[in-house]
């Protein structure tokens, strides 16, 4: 599935979180325990598939199942702040 941004995006530090800020709806959003390589991957990209985030998590540890499960839940978040939508190519 490919997944593409839908907006204007700023991110911010905030402690150990990220703070991320939709320009068009002027909502900021805060993504704690998310790791900083995989938000950066998708903010820097105006479009992505499922299978690159999983090649960004290919170097932390868990099972394929756990991760895929993990991405699943993290692109519903990005869905459901309206940053990202899926398209069908």
């Amino acid at each position: 599935m490919l997944y593409k941004r839908i907006t204007t995006i700023s991110k911010v530090y905030w402690g150990d979180e990220q703070l991320i800020y939709h320009h068009r709806s002027g909502d900021t959003f805060l993504f704690e325990a998310v790791p900083e390589i995989l938000l950066n991957y998708c903010l820097e990209k105006e479009t992505f598939h499922f299978s690159d985030l999983f090649d960004v998590l290919n170097d932390i540890t868990g099972d394929k199942q756990q991760k895929e499960a993990y991405l699943h839940s993290f692109i519903e978040k990005l869905l459901g702040k309206n940053l990202f939508v899926a398209c069908d190519s």
